[in-house]
């Protein structure tokens, strides 16, 4: 049985019909033929996000929550927010929906690999890029931009598990973008771990330049 506290009985229970509907819903057996309003149903998926229901995720979508619907919050896919939170099992819930793997945020330059890369979790990082691949991504641009991402987000971490994976240490494009070097990027973060981890891994783009070296000795630019 569904609590009456429970948000997605709250929102269903709006739109039922009949008491026999009623009756369904509260008993947790909801009706496919229960359709949500459009901002209904993505704050209920945006609740689910927060609230890391997966379980809940496939009522809003056969309700007609849309699984690349836009957050009201941030104006964001809430594509990408699952995928941010680093659970596969939620990212694969919106890829059974039908989310778009091509899918870009309002400025087009934040992807689904941007997502992944913000959850900082290994797993989901190299489940996306597996899954973008497949989808027919080229593996060498997804890797510079998760790298790029990566550094952005000050993350040694999965820097070097980047790097380790076969990231180019001076590889600077992806998708036809062009960014500064790896490793001018890391300077201009002013992240020595991370300047100092591209040198190992053979950044050899910005090694000699003045700001590095300024870097690297621990004096200010």
């Amino acid at each position: 049985m569904s609590s009456m506290k429970d948000d997605w009985t709250l929102k269903a229970l709006c739109h039922a019909k009949t008491n026999e509907e009623a009756a369904a819903i509260i008993n947790g057996k909801y009706e496919s033929s229960i359709k949500l309003d459009p901002v209904t149903a993505a704050a209920g998926l945006a609740q689910c996000i927060l609230t890391n229901d997966v379980a809940t995720l496939p009522k809003y979508f056969a309700a007609g929550a849309d699984p690349n619907g836009i957050s009201e919050a941030d104006h964001e896919p809430l594509f990408f927010h699952a995928v941010a939170t680093g659970s596969i099992a939620m990212a694969n819930a919106f890829f059974e929906a039908g989310a778009d793997l091509a899918m870009t945020d309002s400025t087009g330059g934040f992807t689904a690999m941007h997502a992944a890369m913000a959850s900082r979790d290994r797993s989901m990082i190299l489940y996306m890029m597996a899954k973008l691949v497949d989808a027919g991504f080229d593996h060498h641009c997804l890797m510079q931009e998760a790298l790029f991402s990566a550094i952005c987000n000050e993350d040694p971490v999965n820097v070097q598990i980047l790097l380790e994976t076969g990231a180019d240490p001076d590889g600077d494009t992806w998708h036809g973008r062009r960014f500064y070097p790896p490793l001018m990027e890391a300077v201009r973060q002013h992240n020595k771990e991370i300047a100092e981890l591209l040198l190992d891994y053979g950044a050899v783009k910005g090694k000699d330049s003045a700001e590095l070296k300024c870097l690297l000795n621990g004096i200010d630019y």
